[in-house]
């Protein structure tokens, strides 16, 4: 028996052993990144829904991630942001945590496990959150870090992929969590014409039998040498978890950007659509009633240091917001409006601690 038991235990030993030396992992393997941005903001509203003027200095989403590549293709992601420890957690994560998980890739496959960014067809989605200033109405609302499973295949700079994520969530009496559903999505990451065109789409669905939701983003990025216009049309229809039902939202963000060494300066502009088609009480929207705004935002990026992730910049931007209400679909005379003018002076850094990939 003593002999059995000692025999078992050496096993074990012998097996942690191993599995040590398999999963040491060099330095030069690992990045670990922190980035964040502390803003002045100057914000001018008018209109007969608010008037108000707020100023003061605010810090931006400040995030740390991780990657470690850990053996032959099989590699480790983490990102975590410095908000929403108080959120409960819906999917075994707190809203702090932003990507948590394992992916596997060779020449032609990749397949990723965990939280993870939720594959849309959106450029503005795609940018660093600290070099954005004003998002789009559909993109600041749309939860982009989700939990589940991505199968992608690529090929001459293509990628076409399938993912199944977590959908929506609801709460019950007892202050639980559960998951109503999943979001279905597939997406293709192109390149055309010698890189010079790069398109993103995708289309995902909640699956709701009886009433199908859906979102889909097309968005490109037009390579001019170093100007780059990224334009983005998005779109969200009835998606549980994402609008509440029978709302439609559209947003068409464009960006012209000029990719200088040092001075690196651009223009956006952003039309937003929403259409409350029910009874539902959005935000206090009458029933059948539309809204529409535009933003205009200029902005100029300083970065004293070439390739590296620390700039000065500063951002004037104007927005109009106009709500219509219809009856018997004409437009009655009371229209809302709202104007906003706002002024952001800051510095953005990102550094990495450690690691040179």
């Amino acid at each position: 028996m003593k002999f059995r038991l000692l025999l078992l235990i050496g096993l074990l030993w012998g097996g942690v052993t191993i599995a040590q030396e398999n999963f040491k992992i060099p330095l030069d393997r690992v990045t670990l990144k922190f980035d964040g941005r502390l803003d002045y903001k100057n914000i001018h509203e008018e209109g007969n829904i608010s008037n108000r003027n707020v100023q003061g200095f605010q810090t931006s989403k400040m995030t740390i991630q991780t990657d470690i590549d850990i053996y032959k293709g099989l590699h480790f992601f983490y990102r975590q942001q410095f908000k929403n420890y108080h959120n409960e957690p819906k999917d075994g994560l707190g809203g702090q945590i932003e990507k948590l998980g394992i992916s596997y890739e060779n020449k032609a496959w990749k397949i990723t496990v965990g939280k993870q960014w939720f594959c849309i067809g959106s450029y503005e989605q795609l940018y660093d959150p600290n070099d954005v200033y004003t998002y789009s109405g559909v993109n600041n609302m749309l939860p982009v870090w989700k939990t589940g499973v991505n199968v992608a295949y690529r090929f001459n700079k293509q990628e076409i992929g399938l993912q199944l994520v977590n959908g929506s969530e609801s709460i019950d009496e007892n202050k639980i969590f559960t998951q109503n559903d999943l979001y279905l999505n597939l997406y293709w990451y192109g390149s055309l014409a010698n890189g010079r065109i790069i398109p993103m789409v995708n289309i995902a669905s909640d699956l709701q039998p009886g009433q199908i939701g859906v979102i889909s983003e097309i968005g490109a990025r037009w390579n001019f040498n170093r100007f780059k216009l990224d334009t983005d049309f998005a779109m969200v229809n009835n998606m549980r978890g994402a609008t509440p039902d029978d709302v439609l939202y559209i947003s068409t963000p464009i960006r012209l950007y000029y990719e200088g060494k040092h001075l690196r300066p651009g223009f956006k502009y952003i039309f937003d659509y929403q259409h409350n088609k029910s009874d539902v009480d959005l935000k206090h929207l009458p029933q059948d009633a539309k809204k529409h705004a535009n933003t205009f935002q200029g902005f100029i990026n300083y970065y004293p240091y070439a390739e590296k992730d620390f700039n000065i910049h500063a951002v004037v931007a104007y927005a109009d917001n106009n709500l219509y209400e219809y009856t018997n679909g004409a437009k009655t005379a009371h229209n809302n409006y709202q104007k906003n003018w706002s002024f952001v002076i800051g510095i953005r850094f990102g550094f990495e601690l450690f690691g040179n990939k």
